[in-house]
């Protein structure tokens, strides 16, 4: 068998073996975590923008039914920027997988319980897997974006999965969904499409399984050839399908404990933990931080006043965050216009360089060192895990408290509850599939 046959016959036998509990207990946090951030996102300015787009229904460019669902569910999650993420890999799997996979199952009549957690995590075992393979943390910084490129691939494994498409058929629908990969969304201004397109990137690999179902074929060899070499990207059948079946790729997959670009947290959770110990945000003369250097360009800016993306990527006004305003971190639109003249300050007293010795880490880790210059003494840290990691991970509590952070300026409590109940409990519930995806629904703004 070739590459794609191999995966295809993992993503058809996912139920063979079933999960480990601790693979099941992962999902079920996984699962909570992603609807925080799936419905935060659509409360956010560009998330009202994506339901105005949906509301034409028919007429619109996401259509109706089941296809226009994923694409909406996803695009609304993804921008949230409070996601999950395979740091090697360079993808946010979770925006695409559980959407993609809560949306299928309840068009197919609620198909929940096993089926549902053998899906999601053949598609995690999909997206992070080819994005490792493909170099994803690095080839990021070439102006290839990872999770988009992957998306089509997460979804069709998600989609085959839920379908029951035997084994050669989904890896016809892997095949597919690999064609319509697209390595990035261009340089856009104005109202960017990015978080539109990557929904229709997740949309075509639920196309690519239903065409396959329906007997459309791809070319099964297409990962045993030089791939996509006009990207200038490489493939490795042997790497990629090593121990496939043997580690669930969601071990691996990291929680965001704030909203922000991952590349900023190391230094802002360096500087969080000079704060706990007692120093004075007040005394702070000057802070210098280092970051590998294949990601300092990203992250080495200052902010536009009013456009939430500059603010989250900056790790500069990161640490303005941290340091002045942490309840702010989960708040997914704050992009103050005029910037606080408090932060302006500090802004100004904050460098940026790149330390060639933090290549060491990545990119299994995203680390930054960070030194403080203090009135009142200051310190200095070298992060290279934050909590969220597998070395530092979240417990069903701390995902709690997540959900109740992200969701407190949006929900009343109860409804917050409830909703994290409903997503932790779904796995253990076959016929909740429809009532989550209702209650998800249910939260977006009006």
């Amino acid at each position: 068998m070739n590459t794609l046959e191999h995966f295809g016959a993992h993503v058809a036998g996912a139920a063979a073996a079933g999960l480990s509990n601790p693979v099941r207990e992962l999902l079920r946090l996984h699962l909570a975590d992603t609807v925080a951030a799936w419905v935060a996102g659509a409360h956010t300015h560009e998330g009202r923008e994506l339901l105005a787009v949906a509301a034409k229904g028919d007429a619109g460019p996401m259509g109706a039914g089941l296809m226009g669902r994923v694409m909406l569910h996803c695009a609304v999650t993804r921008l949230s920027e409070i996601d999950d993420i395979h740091l090697a890999a360079g993808t946010t799997p979770g925006a695409v997988i559980v959407p993609a996979a809560l949306s299928i199952a309840a068009a197919l009549g609620d198909t929940g319980g096993a089926a549902l957690e053998e899906a999601v995590c053949a598609g995690y075992d999909a997206m992070v897997r080819l994005g490792e393979e493909m170099g994803g943390a690095s080839i990021l910084y070439r102006g290839i974006w990872p999770t988009y490129f992957n998306a089509p691939f997460g979804a069709a494994a998600v989609a085959s999965r839920l379908l029951g498409l035997d084994d050669k058929r989904t890896a016809h629908a892997l095949g597919l969904a690999l064609v319509v990969a697209s390595p990035n969304v261009g340089q856009q201004s104005g109202k960017m499409a990015r978080w539109l397109l990557l929904g229709a990137a997740a949309r075509n690999g639920v196309m690519a399984a239903l065409a396959a179902q329906e007997g459309f074929t791809a070319d099964l060899a297409l990962l045993d050839k030089p791939f996509h070499s006009v990207y200038g990207l490489t493939i490795d059948g042997a790497r990629l399908l090593a121990n496939l079946g043997k580690r669930a790729a969601v071990l691996d997959v990291a929680f965001k404990p704030w909203c922000a670009a991952r590349q900023t947290m190391a230094a802002a959770q360096g500087l969080k933990e000079l704060l706990e110990e007692g120093l004075d945000p007040s005394g702070i003369e000057a802070i210098k931080v280092a970051v590998p250097p294949a990601y300092l360009g990203m992250v080495n800016h200052g902010v536009i006043p009013g456009e939430r993306g500059s603010h989250m990527t900056s790790l500069p006004y990161q640490l303005v965050l941290a340091a002045l305003a942490p309840e702010t971190m989960y708040r997914l639109d704050y992009a103050p216009a005029p910037t606080p003249a408090e932060h302006q300050a500090l802004l100004a007293r904050i460098s940026v360089e790149a330390d060639e010795k933090l290549m060491e880490y990545f990119p299994r880790a995203w680390p930054a060192s960070i030194e403080v210059r203090a009135r009142a003494g200051g310190g200095q840290r070298l992060v290279t895990e934050i909590p969220g990691d597998a070395g530092r991970p979240l417990d069903e509590s701390q995902i709690r408290d997540k959900c109740r952070r992200v969701f407190s300026p949006l929900l009343a409590a109860p409804s917050a509850v409830s909703l994290c109940d409903a997503a932790l409990g779904v796995l253990d519930r076959p016929e909740g599939v429809n009532k989550l995806l209702q209650q998800i629904e249910s939260c977006y703004p009006r």
